[in-house]
């Protein structure tokens, strides 16, 4: 009974995780406050969640305030990047729109390929040290070579954040988003995708 709660036991690294996880996402959530640093918080979150995942959780915090520091360049590149990309995507939705209803169902693919892009690119570029034409490449490869996996990307911060909704939104406010990181890392590395 003494090994379970001590330092060692899998009663204080359980909540020593929970409670990093807790952590990275308030932070997460309090860059997110400014738009400005929102880019470079998401970048610290999954690194954060990469730490996690390997069982580091010893400075996760000072790792994401590092994070968010080095990566102020590219979390501005990163929210331009998804801003101009999500702006673009819906104006020309719309002005396809505009010329026919028979054009939905191409408009419906053209919307699913451009997420399922964004949001792989968001991982890679977000996971990895690659400049943006490198992430991209790897991006449009991975959706094309595994699309299954894409669309897995895409749909694991989804369900995550409605299945903890589903238990509360104190839950959600308190995990959602580092919660969602954690999952796709999970997923990407037991898959083996290399990014």
């Amino acid at each position: 009974m003494k090994r379970i709660f001590s330092i060692e036991g899998p009663y204080y690294r359980i909540m020593a995780f929970i409670t990093d996880l807790f952590m990275v996402n308030l932070l997460f959530l309090i860059s997110c406050l400014t738009v400005v640093f929102s880019g470079a918080g998401l970048i610290a979150l999954y690194q954060a969640a990469q730490r996690l995942l390997r069982g580091n959780t010893e400075g996760v915090v000072q790792l994401f305030i590092a994070e968010v520091r080095a990566n102020l360049r590219r979390g501005l590149k990163l929210l331009g990047i998804v801003g101009g990309v999500i702006a673009s995507t819906l104006t020309l939705l719309y002005l396809l729109s505009l010329l026919s209803p028979l054009v939905a169902p191409i408009l419906i693919f053209v919307l699913a390929a451009i997420l399922l892009i964004l949001a792989t690119f968001m991982l890679v570029f977000s996971s990895t040290t690659a400049t943006v034409q490198r992430a991209f490449d790897r991006s449009i490869y991975l959706v094309f070579r595994h699309i299954v996996a894409s669309i897995a990307i895409l749909l694991i911060p989804a369900l995550t954040i409605w299945l903890i909704g589903k238990f509360g939104f104190y839950l959600e406010f308190c995990f959602g988003p580092a919660l969602a990181c954690l999952a796709q890392v999970f997923f990407v590395e037991k898959v083996e995708i290399k990014l």
